[in-house]
């Protein structure tokens, strides 16, 4: 007997302690706003209380164990059923403290369990209900029990971003499934009203997430509007420096063809004008070869007459 109860009260004593811990974590914590877009959410209040121990203690594996503990003495599926939705309220309660504080790590860590022991409360239901057990009080219980965790899901929809709010997403369809299943349990006249107020408010949910959607997509249309005027703005302005430099780059290159040209035209000049003193010289030199070969001859034939030669001309 004190083998059992020792650790019985170590088990009592850790979970005091940590509840004095998530309760001095809740007071002197610094809000995580990743995924809220508030520092803090108000949710509307539940009619089941938080554990002793929070996730965002470092004992919370206490609580799980205590959860295991109740399951495994839950012997049938209806006792099981109700075990998992008690479970599921403490959840609720703890998402609404973690929000409020603004730990977001912590709000996830709720929503998991939320949505798997909602889940699990329903399959225990439904497997009561094949094994032929009268699952009517089950099924109220669980379809008034989840209708209210729905409302408060409802308001964190609206209230967080990012990533909290896709989890939020997927424990509103966790939970809306899990109702379904609860319904099948109703009675006719009961069932009609629980399928009336699941379209009214899905009805409602989807024209708040419509009309969310619209202002965001108005938002991200106008600073993609700036964006794209800014780029605009900026691509002319570099279009105008482009075409700037490209005119200065032509000119220079005009610049450099002419000079080119230029030099080229020189050149010419400056050979033709050298082949035509070349060729005066060498026309000369052949004038004062003939004029020579002339003056030779004429003395020649002078000598051949006996006709004293007459001085030579030179030009």
């Amino acid at each position: 007997m004190r083998k059992i109860f020792t650790p019985i009260v170590f088990i009592l004593f850790v979970a005091f302690f940590g509840s004095l811990y998530t309760q001095s974590s809740y007071a002197y914590s610094r809000p995580q706003v990743l995924g809220l877009a508030t520092t803090q959410i108000a949710l509307p209040p539940t009619s089941e209380g938080p554990g002793y121990i929070l996730p965002d203690s470092p004992f919370y594996f206490l609580d799980l164990i205590k959860q295991q503990v109740r399951i495994f003495f839950a012997f049938t599926p209806l006792q099981k059923a109700q075990v998992y939705n008690s479970i599921a309220g403490e959840r609720i309660a703890e998402l609404r403290f973690e929000l409020a504080k603004g730990n977001l790590e912590a709000s996830l860590i709720a929503l998991q369990g939320l949505r798997d022991n909602t889940r699990n409360a329903s399959k225990e239901m439904e497997q009561a209900k094949f094994a032929g057990s009268n699952v009517q009080a089950i099924a109220e219980l669980l379809n008034r029990t989840i209708a209210e965790h729905q409302k408060v899901l409802d308001v964190a929809e609206q209230e967080t971003t990012g990533e909290l709010k896709a989890e939020v997403g997927v424990a509103q369809t966790a939970l809306s499934d899990a109702k379904g299943v609860a319904e099948e349990g109703l009675p006719t006249d009961e069932l009609a009203n629980a399928v009336r107020d699941d379209l009214a408010r899905d009805a409602a949910r989807f024209a708040t997430n419509t009309t969310d959607a619209a202002t965001q997509l108005k938002i991200s249309l106008d600073l993609l509007q700036q964006q794209a005027t800014i780029a605009a703005k900026e691509n002319l302005a570099a279009r105008e420096a482009a075409l700037e430099k490209a005119i200065a780059e032509k000119n220079k290159a005009l610049e450099a063809v002419e000079k080119a040209n230029l030099n080229q035209e020189r050149e010419k000049t400056n050979l033709s004008e050298s082949l035509q003193a070349q060729a005066a010289a060498e026309a000369q030199e052949v004038v004062n070869k003939a004029s020579s070969v002339a003056n030779t001859v004429q003395s020649s034939l002078q000598v051949m007459q006996g006709v004293t030669p007459t001085p030579s001309l030179k030009k």
